[in-house]
């Protein structure tokens, strides 16, 4: 396809000021310049639009920026989408008149039409001060104060104004910066429901910037701007900065924008620090209580902000036991709603202490932390985000007298239990854990159930087995658990990798005081097949390529394995099916992932939905020939019987992937082939000139060129196999098909991967064109 101006200023196109042109970008990266004569001391304004002003058929322009006679880019001249909806804007004052160039072209790759227009908007003069209501240096008269969370209000009156105001900072104190104009989002995200950061509407700046903070002597203090916040994805258009000032005195704030309007600029400062070393710590007494104030929250759409965090140094004795409680609104200590305490730190500002949020009354928070060394700690005040600041009361309660613990938390416990019987204890405070010793055998399974009110067991509400830890007291991964029994009960199922003593921490949640039983049965004895490798394989099943075999979960947690062997380089099917397809009775089959030899499982090989209804299903290309195991298990505490099947989906592939493929496909024609299995990779051999331009096209459904749902061109490789840098593309086709533009840099075989998304099957056709031939105007001197 010819392209019709461009990107150097010997084959510009030309706009005049107070008119428009029209032009298109043809290929992916286009860029179209135009030559317009311009005026010193006249501010001028260049709009490219597309599809949303219904200027033409670009759905992004994105104007690159404005160079000057020579084709030197001028800085701060590139914009994307300052116009309406996803259109440029650019405003620019020329230092002196003659030619200029303007680059038109797009966001990413995109392509179509567009209409560039060039504004007069009249006379300009940077040195005239009477538009400018604040300086930008030391000289401002623009000021703002701490007090009673100051506000200042002003105006960028130009392009590039930039308003300072000056602020009386103490050192070591925490400040928050916000400036705020017409509205919260960049861009438009209906589907994003969250209210906006900031307040909306304070101005009618339309993207302010913080441009920094700057000492007394007018130097830019690092990390201080910010224009922006990404926030998942989604730009907040009010900016944030928090600070904490190193020195006393006066400070300055620097505020702009990428156009003109009015804001308003708003200061807060923090009552205490959050750092062991600062000078603004809190100070809190054993038996005593302190107050705050959380002054910067953090919302549900800002969490990615700095919530104010309040730290208080208190002394411990140690193995003695504190209660921290931190109160709000809810009793009346203070007027936050929802306080959280964010945990305890020692000396070397590391957490060693519970954090919790609701664990006192209504919102309140109380953690409980016994220390094993005397000394200075930390406790660190909070609050949950998406409530609000406010003030509250903190207070430290030496709980250890008069409080009759059964079991102590530790491998020094006194608590005993045996495998097939139970104990009971009781949870005597909050916070409280009892710990009990076990003996386990090395490959077997064990339940451990921690039973309370809803059983009858006890009168604990809410029972939290908190862990099952080694004879060293080291906590195993994946041992807790809250709710998995029946009601509020909790229930874990673990198989010991070493035989020997283990010890169970016994719990409950926030606010839950009260008697439980403990009870731990060995469940090995029920089970059909032990997962396991090498020479604990005995009791592992096994399975056929081919073939099938059944099975049965016998309880919640259990995995069964299967020796299967398998090839290199060959891509098996391994199917786990139960209900959905009358293969057994086991509602939620999860096939928990293939193991190497030495039982170590292969990463992304395990599945829990991807086949039939709940059934699971895997794709998985061997890299070494052998033994290998499948893990049966399935979701949460289902129990049942199932099938396990294991197809060799490369026999029925016709295509392989890799330079010897026998598949080829020529410039200026078409190949078909089939995506046989999920992940399944087709490669076509194709002969390239250097310097020439190419379009790949992979077609499926979209384009009713075959059966594949969604095409995935997967890369272009060299003629030694190694895949080409930007070479893949999955949806830039019609629908969901896959295009690619590629310029050859040799001449000779190259390699085409078609595949398609995730697991996707099906018929689809490779096409090869040759856009050099069809381009009727270069981009260069040889134009």
């Amino acid at each position: 396809m010819p392209d019709d101006y461009s990107a150097d200023i010997q084959n510009a196109g030309t706009v005049a000021v107070g008119g428009s042109t029209t032009g298109e970008l043809e290929l992916k990266y286009d860029q179209d310049w135009f030559a317009v004569t311009l005026e010193a001391g006249r501010i001028y304004r260049f709009d490219l639009e597309g599809s949303r002003t219904h200027a033409g058929t670009l759905s992004d322009p994105y104007l690159r920026g404005i160079y000057d006679s020579n084709g030197n880019r001028i800085a701060g001249t590139t914009n994307d989408d300052s116009g309406e909806g996803y259109n440029s804007r650019v405003k620019f004052a020329p230092d002196e008149a003659g030619i200029y160039y303007v680059s038109a072209g797009a966001f990413w790759r995109g392509e179509g039409t567009y209409r560039l227009s060039v504004t007069d908007l009249g006379t300009y003069t940077y040195t005239d001060p009477d538009p400018d209501d604040f300086a930008a240096n030391p000289d401002t008269e623009g000021a703002v104060t701490i007090e009673g969370n100051g506000v200042a209000r002003g105006e960028v009156d130009y392009e590039g104004d930039r308003d300072w105001f000056a602020v009386e900072l103490v050192a070591g104190k925490t400040y928050t910066f916000d400036l705020e104009g017409s509205g919260p989002l960049i861009g438009s995200i209906p589907q994003y429901p969250l209210a906006s950061y900031g307040v909306a509407g304070s101005g009618t700046l339309w993207s302010p910037s913080i441009l920094g903070v700057y000492d007394a002597a007018g130097t830019l203090i690092p990390g201080t701007s910010n224009d922006h916040v990404n926030l998942n994805g989604h730009y907040y258009r009010n900016p944030r900065v928090v600070f904490t000032a190193t020195q006393d005195g006066t400070h300055y704030v620097s505020a702009g924008g990428a156009t003109t309007g009015t804001y308003q600029l708003r200061v807060r400062s923090d009552d205490f620090g959050s750092r062991p070393d600062a000078d603004a710590l809190g100070a809190l007494t054993v038996g005593g209580s302190a107050t705050g104030q959380i002054e910067t929250s953090g919302t549900r759409d800002t969490f990615y902000f700095h919530s104010d965090l309040d730290w208080f140094a208190v002394t411990l004795e140690a193995n003695r036991t504190y209660r921290f409680d931190m109160e709000g609104s809810a009793t009346g200590a203070g007027t936050l709603r929802d306080p959280y305490i964010k945990g305890v730190y020692n000396a070397d500002n590391r957490h060693v202490g519970p954090s919790d949020n609701n664990g006192g009354s209504g919102l309140n928070s109380r953690a409980t932390f016994t220390p094993t060394e005397g000394g200075t700690y930390y406790v660190e005040a909070g609050v949950a985000w998406n409530t609000g600041g406010g003030t509250y009361t903190l207070r430290a309660t030496d709980v250890t007298d008069g409080i009759a613990d059964d079991y102590p938390a530790g491998t020094g416990t006194t608590g005993r239990i045996v495998v097939g019987g139970s104990a009971t204890g009781n949870v005597d405070f909050n916070g409280d854990r009892d710990w009990f010793a076990v003996t386990l055998e090395a490959g077997k399974t064990y339940r451990f159930e921690l039973d309370g009110l809803a059983t009858g067991a006890g009168t604990l509400s809410d029972p939290y087995l908190r862990g099952i830890y080694d004879a060293a007291g080291t906590p195993i991964p994946g041992t807790m658990d809250d709710n998995g029994g029946s009601g509020n009960n909790s229930r874990v199922t673990f198989t010991a990798t070493e035989g020997g003593t283990y010890y169970v921490s016994a719990g409950a949640g926030p606010d839950s005081e009260g008697a439980y039983t403990l009870r731990v049965t060995d469940i090995s004895v029920q089970d059909d097949f032990l997962p396991g490798a090498g020479t604990s394989a005995i009791a592992t099943g096994t399975v056929a390529v081919g073939g099938s075999v059944t099975g049965e979960i016998d309880y919640g947690g259990d995995r069964d394995w299967f020796a299967v062997t398998l090839e290199a380089g060959r891509t098996y099917r391994f199917s786990l099916e139960g209900t959905a397809t009358d293969a057994g009775t086991l509602f939620d089959p999860y096939l928990r992932g293939i193991h190497d030899s030495n039982g170590n499982v292969i990463a992304g090989t395990g599945d829990n939905n991807n086949g039939e209804g709940r059934n699971a299903l895997v794709t998985f290309t061997a890299t070494e020939t052998g033994t290998h195991y499948v893990s049966a298990g399935a979701w949460g505490d289902f129990e049942g019987t199932y099938r396990l099947s294991v197809t060799d989906l490369t026999a029925a592939d016709a295509q392989t992937a890799g330079t010897d493929t026998e598949g080829t496909v020529a410039v200026g024609g078409s190949a078909t082939g089939e995506i046989d299995y999920g992940g399944d990779l087709d490669w076509f051999a194709v002969t390239l000139e250097a310097g020439r331009t190419y379009r790949f096209s992979l077609e499926g459904t979209a384009t009713d060129a075959g059966t594949l749902f969604d095409p995935y061109l997967r890369g272009i490789h060299d003629s030694n196999g190694n895949v080409i840098a930007g070479s893949g593309d999955n949806n830039r086709g019609e629908g969901r098909n896959a295009l690619v533009t590629f310029t050859a840099t040799e001449t000779g075989t190259h390699y085409v991967s078609a595949g398609a998304w995730g697991d996707f099957e099906g018929t689809y056709r490779l096409s090869v064109t040759d856009l050099t031939a069809a381009d009727a105007q270069t981009a260069g001197t040889d134009t």
